[in-house]
């Protein structure tokens, strides 16, 4: 279909932007931050609770939602997107307060460190230690139930399957695992692109070609580590193994074929896995859209997974 109207605003705007150098990193981070609603304009929720916690000589940053429900709730742990070198909880606030409503389910956002100070794994292990915190604290919240989910939207859904895949190597459960528009293949923007979406949605739709390669030239602190599958999604061998999973992609974005390869793959390893297009829209939709109809149809298939209306 052709791209919805306020899509097609949004990127009049010329929100084009460069993240080739240390620099531009930076100046995209602080963009990004100053474009976040204040905070009187974000969806109202139960509770916010940002917490410090100390993890292995570093310290992150979680911020709990809990929702506007009386029900026993689930928990949602989720990890911002951004290339693994922009993005915080500010960005992403309103968003997971729009998640935590309409999932009815807690939801906790981790602060990772970025790249390129903190290269791959760095970002990869503090998820996982922040996953573990969630499972040893979650019992003090309030009406919780030991239903576990991860979250997370394009660079945040790769960390995510990096750290679903140490977590059933230590044989933690988890319910499922949300990969909206992931990062699932490497890009070397020197090498021709193997997917047609890298080609057709090069440039003009946010997030470039261009960008992707930058990100992953920041991310990864050689190319040899591009065949590591904890990098990598595309690369793990052993797919089969993943929890319950959906994969969100959108119609016009330079990451769709890869989000769209990853499924097959995994259907034909006999995954669990459920992949739903979402058309006339872009990457980061669900982010910068959340109340419009592209995000709350991505909204709708997110709450039917947690709610066990897919994957029966």
């Amino acid at each position: 279909m052709e791209l919805r109207d306020h899509v097609k605003e949004y990127l009049n705007q010329n929100i084009s932007f460069e993240v080739e150098t240390v620099e531009e990193v930076v100046d995209e981070r602080r963009r990004r931050n100053e474009m976040a609603p204040e905070p009187s304009a974000r969806p109202a929720v139960a509770e916010v609770l940002d917490k410090d916690i100390d993890l292995d000589g570093r310290t992150l940053t979680v911020r709990r939602y809990k929702p506007i429900s009386e029900e026993p709730l689930p928990t949602v742990i989720f990890f911002h997107g951004g290339g693994f070198a922009v993005g915080s909880l500010e960005t992403h606030d309103a968003f997971c307060r729009v998640l935590a409503n309409e999932l009815e389910a807690y939801v906790v956002a981790v602060d990772y460190r970025l790249a390129p100070k903190y290269p791959f794994p760095s970002g990869v292990y503090d998820c996982l230690d922040a996953v573990r915190w969630v499972l040893s604290e979650y019992r003090d919240w309030a009406n919780t139930e030991d239903r576990f989910y991860l979250c997370g939207d394009s660079a945040g859904a790769n960390i995510v399957y990096a750290a679903s895949t140490l977590l059933r190597k230590e044989q933690t459960y988890l319910e499922g695992q949300m990969l909206l528009y992931p990062v699932a293949d490497f890009y070397n923007r020197d090498e021709d692109p193997a997917y047609v979406s890298y080609h057709r949605f090069s440039e003009g739709y946010g997030l470039t070609a261009k960008n992707v390669g930058d990100f992953w030239a920041h991310y990864l602190s050689s190319w040899d580590e591009r065949r590591d599958p904890l990098a990598v999604p595309m690369r793990d061998t052993d797919k089969r193994e993943n929890p319950l999973t959906l994969i969100i992609t959108a119609e016009y974005d330079v990451l769709r074929d890869e989000g769209e390869e990853l499924a097959r793959q995994m259907k034909e390893a006999n995954a669990d896995v459920h992949h739903h297009q979402v058309d006339g829209t872009i990457h980061g939709f669900i982010n910068q859209f959340p109340l419009e109809e592209d995000g709350q149809e991505a909204m709708h298939y997110m709450q039917a997974f947690v709610h066990k209306h897919i994957g029966k």
